[in-house]
């Protein structure tokens, strides 16, 4: 099986030859292809190329597209800081209260 079939097994209940495998790596995509945080954050091509860069290194077989997993965060207003060579984080939170 390729990744792609071993991937749809999984999904549709089937059993496939190996578990697949995708990892939350885009820390580790954008250190190894070196570029900083902020460039992985803000240019399609550079996130393409590291994960594809993944895929091809580690035989990978599906990719977690993820920019940056606080900048999910800030598009629902939670305030966010973007460092250059660190993930995004958020600084505060969105609610005041739960009620």
């Amino acid at each position: 099986m390729n990744g792609y079939q071993r991937t749809m097994a999984a999904i549709e209940g089937r059993q496939p030859d190996t578990p697949p495998i995708m990892l939350h790596n885009f820390m580790l995509a954008a250190r190894e292809t070196g570029v900083t945080m902020q460039e992985f954050r803000t240019t399609p091509k550079t996130v393409a190329r590291a994960f594809i860069y993944s895929v091809e290194k580690y035989q990978y077989d599906g990719i977690l597209v993820d920019i940056d997993t606080a900048t999910l965060a800030g598009a629902l207003g939670v305030p966010v800081d973007f460092p250059e060579n660190e993930p995004a984080r958020c600084i505060a939170g969105r609610l005041d209260s739960l009620e």
